[in-house]
């Protein structure tokens, strides 16, 4: 109920002052998450990286609705402030928001479409150690009037820890794609191990039958 309120007010605010209006996402007809967990957690990104170093990771897109969406995305500097995550409300970075990059900054998603976002996080050799907080936002503006549109956003946190290069070095045994490789390339060893063991104990075994007759 509350929730309602809050919408209409904003809806009559915003038509009063001829400005568009800005609120949470009440409709839920899109949404936007990593694609792959990050230490267990399915909502956010978080990676331990070192410096000059530049590194992949994707969120999915997902058209909930029955109708075709245009989603803009956009990445702002965050921090966290009594236990509150606070993002900023313009582009004025500083450091992790100029590391940040999207493949493209808006989509167009036919409905109940599904698509994967390649994001680039490039850490320059400069960068400080600690912790490095943002946001990557989808956002989708409707028009509600002649001079009011309702904007709706979701965004997706991310906590980068850049850390010493030693430590860093680290988390490429810990990403997705390696963890998908190593598994790969150990699978292929063990076949390869399997049929070096058959070769040999077929040679013996034959030598064995020969000296036998």
């Amino acid at each position: 109920m509350k929730k309602i309120i809050f919408t209409i007010c904003a809806i009559m605010l915003a038509a009063l002052t001829g400005v568009t209006a800005a609120c949470a996402n009440t409709n839920g007809d899109f949404t936007i998450y990593p694609s792959y967990e990050h230490d267990g957690n399915k909502s956010w990104i978080i990676r331990d990286v070192s410096p000059n170093r530049v590194i992949e990771e994707y969120l999915t897109l997902e058209n909930l609705s029955d109708r075709r969406l245009d989603i803009n995305l956009f990445v702002r500097e965050a921090k966290e402030e009594n236990g509150k995550f606070i993002a900023a409300t313009t582009p004025d970075f500083k450091d992790i928001g100029l590391w940040i990059s999207t493949d493209a900054l808006s989509y167009t998603l036919e409905p109940h479409r599904k698509i994967t976002v390649p994001v680039t996080i490039s850490i320059p050799a400069e960068a400080e150690q600690g912790q490095y907080v943002a946001a990557i936002f989808a956002s989708k503006k409707d028009a509600a009037g002649p001079a009011l549109n309702i904007v709706t956003q979701i965004g997706v946190r991310v906590y980068l820890s850049v850390v010493p290069s030693s430590y860093g070095f680290t988390d490429i045994f810990t990403a997705q794609g390696y963890k998908s490789s190593f598994l790969t390339w150990l699978s292929a060893f063990g076949l390869l191990a399997s049929i070096f063991h058959y070769l040999i104990t077929r040679g013996e075994t034959k030598s064995y039958a020969k000296q036998i007759d």
